[in-house]
């Protein structure tokens, strides 16, 4: 992120800080566009009618083995990236090729 002058607002040690799936509507709030990455698969989910009930599969996809959110994950906003594939990260941050 710094080599593209991006700064973090927050920075949370997931280590500490669990997000699990009980707080997962907490983790949504706000958020209109879920991008969930995972090896070479992407999940658009639009969340335009979220009701502070996060779908199973939802979660499922969001937590990792351990029950905690994958990482890395980023919220911008809206949007919220799960995972990292660098292509869908430098589309949605509209960052240019180093």
């Amino acid at each position: 992120m710094a080599r593209h002058g991006l700064t973090a607002g927050q920075v949370v040690d997931a280590k500490k800080v669990r997000f699990e799936a009980a707080r997962m509507p907490e983790l949504l709030q706000g958020v209109t566009h879920l991008a969930v990455m995972r090896r070479t698969s992407v999940a658009h989910i639009f969340l335009h009618s979220f009701q502070g009930q996060v779908p199973e599969e939802i979660c499922e996809q969001m937590l990792g083995p351990s029950g905690n959110l994958r990482a890395p994950s980023l919220r911008s906003g809206p949007l919220l990236l799960v995972g990292f594939i660098e292509s869908e990260w430098r589309s949605a941050l509209n960052l240019a090729r180093p």
